[in-house]
């Protein structure tokens, strides 16, 4: 056994693992069926057996698992890759944000002082670009929160704030504004909730942001004469909130990547948004615990369900009275 590890060595290298392969079978000390993997300096990768025969003597076996090891190698380091890639694209959302908002803040902050003529009076070309720029700001202001928060999740920094909330109050805030606002483009906007429906547990700031996310983009994409629905349930411990529109629909492949940050498509030749609305839905829903369907197809609207726990009987949450 001694010329045979001397002649590997001299072959393969390792000798400290030959080494230590000779004492275990000749130790007479009980044997492991699988001694683990070695690498010859060949960079092959054997995995290497020990099986006691009937005789005394020892059967070893090697393997070569070169190929699945260079395969889980490279897996690994592919995994690592990706984690590293989405920490950095994450802290450069966060700090890109941060950079925006200042800047942010000083166009908008001017616009509308210009807007309210503390500069001087201005004509009707001067008064459009004005509105045109507080437009712009307002919408970019809209994606650079919605950017914070996304960064905020996935760095683990954003915690809810449970609340004991009514379903059908909450929901009636979100659409009374925008009662008036469907009007205008000729859209029938219906609530659709039982003012008994009950109480919820959950955080409202978050919830509402997501109505709101889901019934912009339904009125992005509804046309005049078109019809937007609000609804809630509770069914059991499923709360149900979902918004539906007789918009243009969803092709599957859309539909497919829907929750994707950044993968807004136009429909109906409509220009497409950022792609953070039904994405940061999604995570706010996920943060509860819940999720979130998409029923659509093409010319026939859709409708997007969130389904949170209603909490309510759980005796280990902190929650306060909402007001």
């Amino acid at each position: 056994m001694q010329k045979i590890a001397e002649a590997s060595n001299r072959r393969f290298g390792e000798e400290a693992a030959w080494k230590k392969l000779v004492e275990l079978i000749t130790s007479g000390a009980e044997r492991r069926r699988d001694w683990g993997e070695i690498e010859r300096s060949d960079k092959t990768i054997l995995a290497v057996s020990l099986a006691p025969l009937p005789d005394g003597a020892t059967l070893v076996t090697f393997a070569d698992v070169t190929d699945r090891s260079r395969i889980e190698s490279a897996l690994r380091d592919r995994a690592e890759a990706l984690e590293a890639a989405d920490r950095l694209k994450s802290d450069f959302v966060h700090h890109a944000s941060f950079l925006f908002r200042d800047p942010l803040n000083a166009v908008q902050g001017f616009a509308e002082l210009l807007a309210a003529g503390r500069a001087g009076e201005m004509n009707e070309k001067q008064r459009e670009y004005v509105a045109d720029i507080l437009t712009a700001s307002s919408a970019l202001a809209d994606v650079t929160s919605d950017l914070l928060d996304l960064a905020m999740i996935d760095s683990g920094a954003m915690r809810l704030e449970l609340a004991r909330v009514d379903l059908y109050e909450l929901l009636a805030r979100v659409s009374q504004p925008l009662r008036a606002h469907a009007k205008s483009l000729d859209i029938d906007f219906t609530l659709d909730a039982n003012p008994e429906v009950g109480e919820v547990v959950l955080d409202p700031r978050r919830v509402r942001q997501v109505v709101f996310n889901l019934l912009s983009n339904a009125f992005k994409f509804t046309p005049r004469g078109g019809a937007i629905t609000l609804g809630g349930t509770i069914r059991g411990d499923d709360v149900q909130i979902y918004v539906s529109d007789t918009g243009p629909g969803l092709a599957p492949e859309v539909k497919a990547n829907a929750f994707d940050r950044f993968a807004a498509k136009s429909r109906s030749g409509q220009r497409a948004g950022a792609g953070l609305g039904l994405a940061l839905v999604n995570r706010f829903v996920e943060l509860h615990d819940g999720w979130v369907e998409i029923e659509s197809a093409v010319n026939k609207g859709t409708t997007v369900r969130a389904h949170l726990p209603r909490r309510v009987s759980d005796s280990d949450i902190d929650v306060r009275k909402a007001g």
